[in-house]
């Protein structure tokens, strides 16, 4: 059984007459054996002619990212500008729309976490003879 956890906290604005928008909030906290900045963000262009940049989060990271991916900044030359943070704070157009990104959110960062317990258990070494036990050639061992 796994000891990683992770509180994924959310919420949403209501949306008001006139205004364009729902806002979405995630954040996480009290991380257990695993690290709360799972959110990537890519750093872009925010103004072409000043050369102003900001993060614009694009997924929920898997195992892969959170060993590549530095928090909270890109490094220097990093090409494309990958980070990580423990929040995202979106707007979207609608209701609909505000419910299936916190839907598809809380999945992914279920599915992270189900991915970094199986991992754990990807990290033993066995093996299986398969047919005649064959001589054992001491040269091809494996070791980790």
């Amino acid at each position: 059984m796994s000891t990683r956890s992770l509180k994924l906290a959310w919420a949403s604005s209501e949306p008001v007459l006139g205004q364009i928008g729902v806002r979405v909030r995630f954040q996480t906290s009290e991380a257990v054996n695993m690290d709360p900045n799972v959110f990537a963000y890519l750093l872009r262009p925010l103004n072409p002619v000043t050369g102003l940049q900001a993060g614009y989060f694009d997924h929920v990271c898997n195992a892969v990212d959170l060993a590549d991916y530095p928090i909270g900044a890109p490094l220097p030359a990093a090409k494309p500008p990958w980070f990580r943070l423990n929040f995202v704070d979106v707007t979207v157009a609608d209701e609909t729309i505000a419910q299936d990104f916190i839907t598809n959110v809380v999945a992914d960062v279920q599915a992270l976490k189900a991915k970094l317990d199986l991992n754990d258990h990807l990290n033993r070494a066995s093996y299986e003879i398969i047919g005649a036990d064959p001589t054992p050639d001491v040269s091809s061992s494996l070791t980790l």
